[in-house]
């Protein structure tokens, strides 16, 4: 839309390629060299906008 990229076509194959999960969340965080105290664990209260239905 606006001369910017809305959509992109590729196989069923490739998307599937692509959105192949690589290990497990758990496991992640289990990690010995995962820096805890980096991570912004902070939920934002923004409730989103106003659309009138």
């Amino acid at each position: 839309m606006h001369g910017k990229p809305t959509a992109v076509v590729v196989s069923a194959q490739q998307y599937a390629r692509l959105t192949r999960r690589k290990g497990r969340l758990s496991s992640a965080v289990l990690q010995p060299d995962l820096a805890i105290d980096q991570l912004d664990l902070a939920r934002s209260r923004d409730t989103g906008r106003d659309i009138p239905l």
